[in-house]
């Protein structure tokens, strides 16, 4: 909430040619902020519509957070019973599946959302951005599908368990997890071009499986590289240069937008394409390493200082419990199960 006050402060001073022309909405998207805050402070704003959007991208944290408040469910029926819990999993993961079919199939949304910024005519213009945001991009029950293999994978890891697998099954899984990773991001590359029609059976699919897969393929990446099988991956993976970059992408994330805003309004013209390597170079390597800078001293203005007391607190919290407890009960709470 900080950053929204931020945001809707110096959003009226950084508007330019961009703001009034292609920017639109994205642009001028702090004034619902004076109206519609509370939205965001409740982590609910998912659930309203493109109009009463505050500051674009928190939506995402909105999702993520409703998945942290239901995760304990799924984490108790897994402790209680893996196959049970498993189970669960799976059965969300259909459903959500079978709501997605549903709602691309009987609105005629397209595979990304790339796409649906295409599907506008000048007689209803942003209708079906607006249907396609509303009611798929931005719910809970359309993108919970990578938060339910996490929980699974998690589980896994956590139980200590390692199955015996040779080479040539570790060397077949890192080659399907790559295949279908980059299938997920190059396969709608036709689509995308115009060159290729997809039926709304083609494009639910897509819109299915493209992050089921995505998320398929990281986890493996994750098993592969917890329990030794990663090799060199696991050896640039585990890098001590990567630990600074991932304590501020929580900031980076929260920021980045704002900044996308103002280094597009820096033109004196409305921005247009030309090439890919120029939108590279004069955009988005610029806001990827002003975004990070600024997340720096953000970070260490509010995000460290919280963590750091929660962290005391927790020390605090541990300490007085294994004082309390027997060496037995130490070991079943903090034992090889990692529960």
């Amino acid at each position: 909430m900080v950053f929204i006050w931020f945001y809707v402060t110096l959003s009226p001073l950084i508007n330019g040619p961009w703001a009034i022309s292609a920017g639109g909405a994205l642009a001028t998207g702090y004034q619902s902020c004076e109206k519609y805050w509370w939205h965001n402070l409740f982590y609910i704003n998912n659930f309203f519509d493109m109009t009463q959007n505050c500051y674009g991208i928190t939506w995402y944290l909105a999702v993520d957070t409703q998945l942290y408040l239901v995760a304990p469910v799924f984490l108790i029926m897994l402790y209680m019973s893996w196959i049970a819990g498993y189970v669960l999993i799976c059965l969300c993961i259909a459903a959500s599946i079978a709501y997605v079919y549903y709602l691309t199939i009987s609105h005629g949304f397209p595979a990304i959302m790339m796409t649906a910024f295409a599907m506008n005519d000048a007689e209803n213009f942003g209708s079906k951005i607006a249907d396609f945001f509303d009611l798929y991009y931005q719910k809970p029950w359309s993108r919970c599908t990578p938060y339910l293999v996490g929980i699974a994978v998690g589980y896994f890891l956590a139980s200590g368990k390692k199955p015996k697998l040779n080479n040539l099954s570790v060397v077949s899984l890192w080659v399907l997890a790559a295949a279908t990773a980059l299938a997920s991001l190059y396969g709608p590359h036709q689509y995308i071009k115009g060159e290729n029609y997809w039926s709304t059976v083609v494009s639910g699919t897509y819109n299915n499986f493209s992050r089921f897969g995505w998320s398929l393929a990281v986890s493996w990446v994750i098993i592969a590289n917890h329990l030794g099988w990663g090799g060199i991956i696991a050896e640039f993976m585990d890098h001590p240069m990567w630990q600074p970059l991932g304590k501020l992408s929580y900031s980076g994330y929260i920021v980045h937008f704002f900044f996308i805003t103002y280094i597009l309004n820096l033109d004196d013209r409305p921005s247009h394409f030309v090439s890919i390597w120029r939108s590279y170079i004069y955009a988005g390597i610029p806001t990827v390493v002003v975004s990070y800078v600024f997340a720096f001293f953000w970070s260490c203005l509010f995000e460290v200082p919280i963590i750091n007391k929660q962290e005391r607190k927790l020390r605090r919290k541990k300490k007085a419990l294994l004082r309390s407890t027997t060496p037995n009960e130490q070991n079943y709470y903090y034992g090889k199960s990692g529960i």
